[in-house]
């Protein structure tokens, strides 16, 4: 499931990767519309849903999971912004992981529940997310630098370099206004079951 899909990249590319079922969500009606564009098409072995989901809303979110095997995987790509957004989604993977039939186990102890691509500096992400999970007792996450993600990927237009300058960081959207490549700008949160299985 990837939560604020936008043009459902990372769905997507987890359908082409094999994942057996994917749905992709949004909380803009005119974006779930656009995605289900998009997914018409880009055809893949496995079925890929669409569906318009506030992430802020752990019910609407269950919902859109009825149905999926287990074990689910949520993803989210830069969907942080706001402490209100961070609350939300801390809210929903926890009660995604309250409401699981696949109960803790030493087995799936390690088994990621989400992963959550995030730049760091946006509000919400380390004064709302990390502590709501942490509050939840449910799951615990773990923090690895992407380093120069987006450079690395073209999108600002410069090289994986701390020292040089996007060539045209006015062309990047409101929400990437500053060109930081730094090591710790960008980071993959991997959320897991809280480890209560001695």
């Amino acid at each position: 499931v990837e939560f604020g899909a936008g043009l459902g990249l990372v769905g997507l590319a987890a359908a082409a990767a094999g994942a057996r079922r994917v749905v992709v969500t949004d909380v803009d009606a005119a974006v779930v519309a656009n995605l289900r564009r998009t997914v018409a098409a880009n055809t893949s072995a496995a079925p890929v849903d669409v569906a318009l989901v506030d992430v802020c809303e752990p019910v609407s979110a269950a919902l859109a999971c009825e149905g999926l095997e287990e074990p689910l995987l949520v993803v989210a790509a830069a969907l942080i912004y706001t402490p209100r957004l961070g609350r939300g989604l801390a809210d929903t993977l926890a009660a995604l992981v309250a409401g699981s039939r696949r109960r803790p186990s030493n087995e799936n102890k390690d088994e990621p529940v989400a992963y959550v691509l995030q730049r760091r500096d946006r509000p919400g992400f380390e004064d709302a997310f990390l502590p709501r999970l942490a509050a939840s007792g449910l799951v615990e996450c773990r923090l690895d630098p992407v380093p120069g993600l987006f450079a690395a990927a073209g999108l600002l237009g410069g090289p994986l370099d701390d020292s040089v300058e996007a060539e045209d960081p006015d062309a990047a959207s409101d929400f990437f206004e500053t060109a930081d490549y730094s090591a710790d700008a960008f980071v993959l949160c991997t959320v897991m079951r809280t480890r209560t299985v001695q």
